[in-house]
């Protein structure tokens, strides 16, 4: 992002306290002065200020429409150079918005990772693991937890995400059968997506992919060697159950529950070709995500 200069001055509407929040920070971190509205209505009882440059206006608020009322502005005589943003573009929006004057159509943070945020479980999990006698395959029960967390510079870059926790027991035993935590991350200005994987058996790993800010699938890969997104494992694992691929795809579904398939390639000491190991689950939503921290701290400020 440019840097602006001190009479620059950007107004973004959106009636999301955490979203409005974040961009309104992004923008003063570059220099620019910032005015929050939370709806079309606070933007005309204030009035445009003279110097404003840029407007930043969610597509999707409550009541009228962002689009609504871009034209609306414009039937006013309002010329303000706007940027559309959004969580659920789609080709129609995007031109309508261009033909009204938009200059840009952004998407906005979270994009595709957003359907993932909350508490989540399911029983009937199915790992498929190798064993002496043959490959066994075993039903389990999972929870997973991701929860937001606060945007995350990384010099040009601007990552928004998830911090998950995954537990899984099966109907067998109560005692943990796999535990793994990490980070999703999305990054609008490319649609880069990573995941960090960490399992305490002395495994992690960095798997990347990419996705559209309204993409039904994602998918990440990870290759032992790689010095970006690789794979990286303690002595007796890399001799004993070696892993030297790991892919994880996500599936979204219209009622709101997701699915993932993981395919993993072990070179098993003795063994070969090397042994595809696999889970597979569809999960269901039983509880919702909290605040990141710092939307957390700005609503406690509000309160009071």
């Amino acid at each position: 992002m440019s840097q602006g200069s001190p009479q620059d001055c950007v107004c973004v509407i959106d009636d999301d306290d955490e979203v409005r929040g974040s961009i309104g920070s992004l923008l003063r971190s570059s220099g620019f002065d910032v005015r929050l509205y939370d709806g079309p209505g606070a933007f005309l009882d204030a009035g445009p200020p003279e110097v404003a440059s840029c407007l930043v206006l969610d597509i999707r608020l409550s009541g009228e429409s962002g689009l609504d009322f871009q034209e609306r502005l414009a039937g006013h005589g309002i010329a303000l150079p706007v940027v559309l943003i959004t969580a659920h573009g789609d080709i129609p929006m995007t031109v309508r918005g261009m033909r009204a004057g938009a200059i840009d159509f952004l998407p906005k943070p979270f994009g595709p990772l957003r359907r993932l945020a909350g508490r989540w479980r399911a029983r009937k999990g199915v790992d498929l693991n190798p064993k002496a006698d043959g490959p066994e395959r075993r039903v389990f029960i999972e929870t997973m937890d991701f929860q937001p967390i606060d945007p995350q510079a990384n010099g040009p870059q601007l990552f928004y995400g998830l911090r998950y926790h995954t537990h899984i027991t099966t109907v067998e035993e109560d005692i943990t059968f796999h535990d793994q935590v990490g980070y999703w991350l999305w990054e609008p200005a490319t649609g880069l997506v990573q995941q960090t994987v960490a399992i305490p058996r002395g495994q992690v790993a960095l798997a990347s992919g990419h996705a559209a800010p309204d993409a039904d699938e994602i998918v990440v890969a990870a290759k032992r060697g790689e010095t970006d997104f690789g794979i990286c494992s303690t002595t007796f694992l890399e001799q004993a159950f070696r892993t030297d691929s790991y892919t994880m795809t996500i599936t979204f579904h219209a009622d709101g529950s997701w699915s993932y398939v993981t395919d993993t390639q072990l070179m098993l000491e003795g063994r070969d070709p090397p042994f595809a190991h696999a889970d597979r689950n569809t999960l269901h939503r039983i509880g919702e995500a909290k605040p990141n921290p710092w939307a957390a701290i700005l609503a406690k400020r509000k309160a009071g």
